[in-house]
């Protein structure tokens, strides 16, 4: 799901936070990638020093997965700065420039895709660049379809769904008819799920990480409802370059009334935080310390 991993309902948003985005698209549609990304690096800090509960949301999440990784130790400003240069590769495209950024992702793993005559459920978390991956997944000639959560900013709203509509992506808006997400699996279309965070207040509580979350499940029954196939995926940065690698996994088939399956798919989540906790941009402490089952 495209959501931003920042909660706003806490914030007022004003026309200002607009013109920002919108200078920020500026910039980022006459600099080279290079210097975007010099600039997310400033503004990873800034952000940082001025929005404290976001800091210390990440720094009770990287608490938790260095304990389940052994005690390796994390720092708090990068999760800042992997989400300032996600935001600078869509305003990129935002900028009518996402050719050189979309060509610049690798894939692997793409027979597990194409070896599909169903509707396709993509599963990731916020890590890596999930509006990238989206675009991708378009130009490789998949119909994708995504879930966006409304930014409360209705201009700022527009200027994202207005991006993605350009680069060939499909919206589901919460609050839309759920019939439209059965017609569009039914049909044989893909559809891109985070799962590392729960929006609807239906989600399950879960063993991750040595802790406990609250993670989505409803592509579980979207999958089963329509007899998709869910595709595990990642977006992997490459460290001091501007490539990077999109990376499917073995489908996983969901049966019914089957928890091992639907833990597979917990599994995958879990993986892709604590392979590269830098990299996950969640800014609310969605990781509980009480486990549910010890």
């Amino acid at each position: 799901m495209n959501r931003s991993p920042i909660n706003h309902s806490h914030r007022k948003e004003t026309i200002f936070s607009y013109y920002l985005y919108l200078a920020g698209k500026f910039l980022a549609g006459n600099l080279s990638l290079e210097m975007s990304n010099y600039l997310s690096t400033l503004n990873a800090r800034y952000f940082r020093a001025t929005h404290a509960d976001e800091k210390n949301a990440v720094i009770n999440n990287l608490s938790i997965i260095s304990q389940f990784n052994n005690n390796t130790s994390y720092s708090s400003l990068d999760p800042f700065i992997a989400f300032s240069q996600t935001v600078a590769e869509f305003l990129t495209m935002s900028a009518g420039k996402p050719d050189a950024l979309i060509e610049s992702v690798s894939v692997d793993g793409e027979h597990h895709i194409k070896q599909q005559q169903r509707g396709v459920i993509y599963l990731s978390a916020h890590s890596g660049n999930w509006e990238l991956s989206a675009a991708k997944l378009v130009a490789m000639g998949y119909p994708l379809m995504v879930i966006v959560q409304p930014h409360p900013n209705p201009l700022i709203n527009d200027l994202f769904n207005n991006t993605r509509m350009k680069l060939g992506i499909d919206i589901y808006t919460i609050g839309q008819n759920p019939l439209d997400l059965f017609k569009h699996l039914n049909s044989g279309g893909h559809l891109a799920v985070l799962g590392d965070r729960d929006f609807t207040g239906h989600g399950e509580a879960v063993d991750i990480l040595g802790a406990s979350a609250v993670l989505p499940t409803g592509y579980f029954k979207l999958a089963r409802a329509t007899n998709s196939v869910i595709i595990p995926s990642q977006h992997l940065r490459q460290s001091g370059d501007l490539h990077s690698q999109l990376i499917f996994s073995s489908p996983i088939d969901i049966c019914d009334n089957d928890p091992a399956t639907e833990q597979l798919c917990f599994k995958h989540i879990e993986d892709i935080i604590a392979s590269r906790p830098e990299c996950w941009t969640v800014f609310e402490p969605v990781l509980k310390k009480e486990r549910l089952v010890e």
